[in-house]
């Protein structure tokens, strides 16, 4: 895991942290017996919640894309190079061949 990844866990680590921890005191301020509409610290709290979530949200879909930007810059790297070559049975399972593979295998050796 490279430092990039490391800052955006921690990011949405914190803003889980920050949404939980201003959403449970919005809700303990709920429960109070009153008639009188929610305060405007109530709707600040709450909204500074949703903005914890948001860049939680945010950090997990940056990291899901730039790990996935990684993994794809991978396979190309595999697939340009020839240091290994590739045997019939290993394209059969990656093109999803490998199960009918094997099922015939075992029905010739049943009849």
């Amino acid at each position: 895991m490279d430092r990039l990844q490391q800052w955006l866990n921690i990011g949405r680590q914190v803003g889980y942290a920050i949404y939980l921890g201003l959403d449970s005191v919005t809700y303990v301020d709920l429960l109070w017996p009153r008639q009188t509409s929610p305060s405007l610290i109530e709707r600040k709290l709450h909204r500074m919640s949703l903005r914890g979530w948001l860049m939680a949200l945010t950090c997990s879909v940056t990291a899901g894309v730039y790990a996935l930007g990684k993994l794809n810059a991978m396979d190309e790297k595999l697939d340009t190079s020839e240091s290994r070559p590739r045997s019939k049975a290993k394209d059969a399972v990656r093109y999803g061949f490998g199960s009918q593979v094997r099922h015939d295998d075992i029905a010739d050796t049943v009849t």
